[in-house]
């Protein structure tokens, strides 16, 4: 039997050859090798589905209606729908030679796509949620077929294109959806092109009213910490006396519920704040902006769209005064053999700082939390050309800890790393959970041999006034029965305890 320790509880699991790709409910999808992880990433949501494609690619989907691919740790692409992944399964249904994905979803719609780019090859439509995809020779003919069950119990199969003819078809709906998306690109390219030449026809006659704005009008990102909010504002200003009308942040990590944040303002305004949770921010937190902009009396905007890329602890914030902090008693300390210039700018990358006045050999730099106030004291002594430099990551919360090496060593490309970890809150409390179990565990017994002690004596009972019957003497009997009724009450009623403080 192999087992193994996943971050979270596990919610999806699938085999590439020899490996083991695990998805849990804190985001993560990690490939095991035996009890190494070999591959470790983050996404947006739980992990509902998993499923091998060919080699290193396999295909996932999420809780919240997010279907992609991964090749080995690099995401190829991915989609969402308003919609919930009910299944997700693999077949050749073209019979070319390279596997198709094929996901069924809660309206109803099954879907079939290339897993190297993601576009729609096939669909159908049930009138009910799909409940299952499975892949097997059901009518035993020696081939294998797609099989879909509904909720409603329909059952439908798809066989694989065996002839030029059912190819061709799959080929010329294939075509289709591919002039359909062209389609909707010309006619947005066309309504863009008709903007420009109003814009242009407007700077000829000097309109300003008409929206044109500036040519160096250009929209500023920065992060502010909130100590009064225990969040990060990310903060939106536009410049050129340009005003911000509309705003659409999209960010599958950072925003909750569908991934969007619209902020529309009856005031338009040269500065935006946008407040995120600190508890949300990872490696790969990116926030990707559309903003409308223009002038207050304007009746034609421009729209500007850009990616930022967040730094993962980025909610830490540097303290300069230090004299009223108390430095923690937990740590976690390791070597490493890089310069205290490469860790400050690892740290001026992750936190988002600029530290100045950093020791050429040795530092100290503190940090807190505006989630939770805790402090964080990173300290870094560079060795010699004998010895590696020393690593102290001081922190009460555990999970910081954590992370804070995972980032150092994906930074640094480090593969082992052997550390001394030192938490005495921590295994305080551990200590306090385990005695708690230790007494529950106590407690446990002694209601299995109260029970068990009761239904001795319901054997004695029942022999009792079986031999009270046979003798004819049936007051014995009757107060046999009586006991046997009370003791079947206590019994009861102490299954009932059990089974609410289970």
């Amino acid at each position: 039997m192999f087992w193994t320790v996943a971050g979270d509880n596990v919610t999806a699991l699938a085999l590439r050859g020899r490996q083991l790709i695990v998805g849990s409910e804190d985001y993560e999808i990690r490939i095991f090798d035996g009890e190494d992880v070999v591959m470790e990433t983050t996404e947006s949501d739980v992990i509902a589905n998993l499923e091998h494609i060919q080699e290193k690619w396999f295909a996932y989907g999420l809780d919240n209606g997010t279907l992609g691919v991964y090749n080995d740790s690099t995401r190829v692409w991915n989609a969402q729908a308003k919609y919930d992944i009910m299944d997700i399964a693999v077949y050749d249904i073209d019979n070319d030679g390279q596997p198709e994905i094929i996901t069924g979803w809660s309206n109803g719609r099954l879907e079939v796509r290339c897993f190297e780019d993601g576009q729609l090859m096939f669909k159908d439509r049930f009138s009910s949620p799909v409940s299952g995809i499975q892949i097997a020779d059901y009518r035993m003919q020696g081939q294998d077929e797609v099989i879909t069950c509904t909720a409603d119990g329909v059952i439908r199969g798809y066989c694989r294109a065996a002839t030029e003819e059912a190819k061709e078809t799959i080929d010329q709906k294939q075509a289709n959806f591919k002039v359909e998306a062209l389609k909707a690109k010309k006619m947005a390219l066309q309504l863009e092109a008709m903007g420009f030449e109003r814009n242009l026809k407007d700077a000829k006659s000097k309109t300003r009213e008409a929206g044109l704005v500036p040519e160096d009008t250009a929209i500023n990102m920065s992060l502010e910490a909130n100590q009064s909010s225990g969040k990060v504002d990310i903060v939106f200003t536009v410049s050129s006396n340009t005003l911000i009308k509309l705003a659409i942040v999209q960010s599958k990590t950072l925003i909750p519920n569908g991934g969007i944040m619209v902020k529309k303002y009856s005031k338009p305004r040269s500065e935006i704040r946008i407040p995120l949770d600190c508890h949300n921010f990872n490696a790969k937190s990116s926030v990707v902006v559309t903003c409308v902009v223009g002038f207050m009396s304007s009746f034609q905007d421009h729209v500007f769209r850009d990616e930022y890329v967040l730094p993962q602890f980025s909610y830490m914030v540097q303290q300069k005064d230090t004299s009223h902090l108390e430095k923690p008693n937990s740590c976690v300390k390791f070597q490493m053999d890089e310069r205290a210039k490469s860790i400050t700018q690892w740290i001026n990358s992750e936190f988002g700082v600029e530290l100045d006045n950093v020791p050429r050999a040795s530092f100290a730099t503190w940090f807190k939390s505006v989630a939770d106030n805790g402090i964080l004291v990173i300290e870094y002594s560079e060795g010699d050309s004998d010895t590696k430099g020393t690593m102290k990551l001081r922190t009460k919360n555990m999970e910081l800890a954590g992370r804070l090496v995972q980032s150092l060593a994906g930074t640094f490309d480090i593969k082992e790393l052997a550390s001394v970890a030192e938490f005495p809150e921590e295994m305080k409390a551990f200590q306090q959970t385990m005695e708690l179990v230790e007494e529950c565990n106590v407690t446990r017994l002694k209601l299995q041999a109260d029970i068990a002690d009761s239904s001795n004596l319901v054997k004695a009972l029942a022999i009792k006034a079986e031999d009270a019957r046979l003798l004819n003497n049936m007051d014995a009997m009757k107060r046999v029965y009586a006991q046997l009724y009370e003791l079947n009450l206590e019994l009861i009623g102490e299954y009932k305890k059990r089974a609410n403080n289970h």
